[in-house]
């Protein structure tokens, strides 16, 4: 809601795409026949995913490799990590999301990016629900990831046929804690917070 606020051009064209369907989706209809609808819960997934890390612990000594070699302060050239059993390996979901070599323009939210096939190569992106991590990826991903996706898309069609988001201007910054956090910058002692305004449609 608050990146539409921000872009009232896809806010426009995200409910065009909802008003203009007839009847009432059905569960088919909001995983195919919304492409919109789809593109944007796919970007704002992709730039704020509900878990921006995830920790794992090894059980046994192992070789994580690096798809690029990463290039140290003292002028080593590293292509591979040495993990040790009962090391606590954080892999960092936000920044995989929004590497700038991987993504154009990786910090827009931009839904024509999945509109427009103006995606990254696959061999550079996960292979998890829509190339990222947003569910997790592997035998592990979130088992409930199918009913996320269709409450976000139910509850989004709702409001965006009834209200009309505007940006309020408040400087947002993001903390990564348990979860992805908003807070307005210089208002630390209200905790959490995202303001929008919204105006009822007539």
């Amino acid at each position: 809601m608050w990146e539409l606020a921000r872009n009232p051009a896809y806010q426009k064209r995200l409910r065009n795409e909802v008003t203009q369907f007839t009847g009432t989706p059905s569960y088919e209809d909001f995983r195919t026949r919304l492409p919109y609808l789809d593109a944007v819960l796919k970007e704002a997934l992709r730039l704020y995913p509900g878990v921006p890390y995830m920790e794992r612990v090894a059980t046994k000594a192992d070789i994580i490799p690096l798809r690029s070699p990463v290039i140290l302060r003292d002028g080593r050239s590293v292509t591979e990590i040495a993990v040790q059993p009962g090391q606590t390996v954080l892999i960092p979901i936000i920044s995989i999301q929004r590497l700038d070599n991987v993504w154009k323009d990786a910090d827009k939210f931009l839904p024509e990016r999945w509109m427009n096939n103006d995606l990254p190569s696959p061999d550079l992106l996960c292979s998890g629900w829509a190339n990222t991590l947003a569910f997790s990826d592997g035998p592990r991903n979130c088992i409930g990831f199918r009913l996320a996706i269709y409450q976000y898309k139910v509850i989004l069609t709702q409001l965006i046929t009834k209200f009309a988001f505007h940006d309020t201007g408040a400087a947002i910054s993001l903390k990564v804690a348990s979860s992805l956090q908003p807070w307005v910058v210089g208002e630390p002692e209200k905790g959490p917070q995202l303001p929008i305004r919204m105006e009822v449609l007539q």
